[in-house]
């Protein structure tokens, strides 16, 4: 993978890090550093599926992992049917 595409899929899922949250002020560093982590896992091969316990992300009880609710998106989870957890600063 190239480093511009690296930086783009960061890039992204740091921004679904943040619209899951709620889009807190303040927090782009941390929603950063996770979403480094995270590529950074799926890379090496370690990436696990939603739910897996330790893994920081559980499918999304609202919407049932849908990311939807009746025609509009889950507001619990961003519209991804998934919710992170993210480490206390």
């Amino acid at each position: 993978m190239t480093e511009p595409d690296l930086h783009e899929r960061i890039k992204w899922r740091a921004y679904l890090l943040w619209e899951q949250q709620g889009r807190p002020e303040g927090r782009a560093e941390d929603h950063w550093f996770r979403a480094e982590a995270e590529v950074a896992g799926v890379n090496s091969g370690e990436e696990a599926p939603p739910g897996t316990p330790g893994a920081g992300e559980h499918i999304c009880p609202t919407c049932e992992g849908t990311g939807r609710l009746g025609r509009k998106r889950c507001k619990n989870c961003g519209g991804t049917g998934r919710i992170v957890e993210l480490p206390e600063p």
